[in-house]
């Protein structure tokens, strides 16, 4: 549930821009020259409280997915499908610097020993996946593109993100019974009700693919003998898929006159009249023939399940949970928004573009 909520909010965190006419941030942001930075990411960051996010922290997750792009369009196109992607990666990462900021500032400096303990313990988790081999452990975070200490890192912050967040959360609150029943009445149709369905095989004699030797001769009539006589053989023990493969129409001949379940009155014409017919019928019967115009069906039922509602009692505690987790997402929707308050990042369109024409350049250089 933790790492649910989590998810959650470093998903809908938004980021709006500073304004002269808004109120004072709380977090001080910046874009500052910096000189070291590796290419392609070029020299510039963006400050936001006491970390930076560089350039390739934007460009290294989008790269694969917009360098094709880059290669095939102008830059003015590419800026304008790559926006929205690097928007969404550069708001991740101001999300969880926030998050972070403000646990540091809850927590405490006593924090930092009990997180490194856990880092490390993160650590040895990992090591042990690759059966306590160190060496393929390190060599699968190079792959990934991090080393021992920017793993540490990415775990310190998460763990200090969770203790936030968590401490941010609502007690459990009892859940009253008469809540519960009022979400269930309100919400059974939808979470706890089973759908009428039935599933048949069919064998469809269209009258209009009949071979007819004669001009004159009735296709409607040669095809109601033709299905009179599988009858028989289907009441005398033949196989029905068998003769479904020989003599159906239909498209599920190829799979025995195999139909997927589907609910009656889902079925369109002229195939409506077998609901019907099902209504009379237990799984193995047969009915037939069955005149629908153009069409003579012979249907075996192979199940047939009744709508029904699960009662209140069999889904209470499904129920409890559900208004748990609705309870602690709302109020991890107001946590987010109280956050996004705060995310006042200036200069993050020119940060941006910046970022948008290192991706084109290292794509189409």
């Amino acid at each position: 549930m933790r790492k649910n909520i989590l998810i959650l909010i470093t998903s809908v965190l938004f980021l709006t821009s500073c304004s002269e006419k808004e109120k004072k941030p709380v977090l001080k942001c910046w874009t500052e020259p910096v000189m070291d930075l590796p290419e392609p990411t070029g020299g510039f960051v963006m400050r936001v409280a006491d970390q930076s996010i560089t350039c390739e922290q934007v460009i290294g997750p989008s790269l694969e997915h917009l360098e094709p792009i880059a290669k095939k369009t102008s830059y003015e196109q590419f800026r304008i499908q790559a926006w929205a992607t690097l928007e969404q990666m550069f708001a991740v990462n101001v999300a969880n610097i926030i998050l972070v900021h403000h646990a540091k500032k809850k927590a405490g400096d006593n924090i930092e020993e009990q997180l490194d303990k856990l880092a490390d313990a993160e650590v040895q988790k990992f090591i042990m996946t690759y059966k306590g081999d160190a060496a393929k452990a390190e060599e699968a975070l190079k792959n990934m593109g991090m080393d021992w200490k920017s793993f540490k890192d990415y775990h310190r912050k998460m763990l200090l993100a969770q203790s936030y967040i968590q401490s941010q959360l609502p007690e459990n609150i009892p859940i009253a019974y008469h809540e519960m029943l009022e979400y269930y009445n309100r919400t059974k149709d939808r979470f706890f009700a089973t759908q009428a369905s039935i599933q048949f095989r069919l064998i469809d004699i269209d009258v209009t693919k009949i071979d007819a030797n004669d001009p004159n001769e009735n296709k409607k009539q040669k095809a109601t003998v033709l299905a009179n006589q599988l009858v028989e053989h289907l009441n005398k023990g033949a196989d029905f898929g068998k003769l479904s493969e020989k003599y159906s129409n239909d498209h599920r001949s190829q799979f025995g006159g195999l139909w997927k379940p589907v609910q009656p009155d889902a079925l369109a014409p002229p195939y409506d009249i077998l609901a019907k017919h099902a209504e009379n019928l237990q799984p193995g019967q047969i009915a037939g023939p069955i005149d629908a115009g153009d069409h003579i069906f012979i249907m075996k039922l192979e199940d047939k399940q009744s709508a029904s509602v699960e009662p209140f009692e069999k889904v209470q505690e499904r129920i409890e949970s559900q208004i748990k987790f609705d309870r602690r997402k709302l109020a991890a929707d107001k946590l987010s928004n109280k956050l996004t308050e705060q995310a006042y990042v200036a200069q993050k369109t020119e940060f941006l573009e910046f970022c948008a024409e290192e991706i084109y350049r290292v794509s189409t250089q």
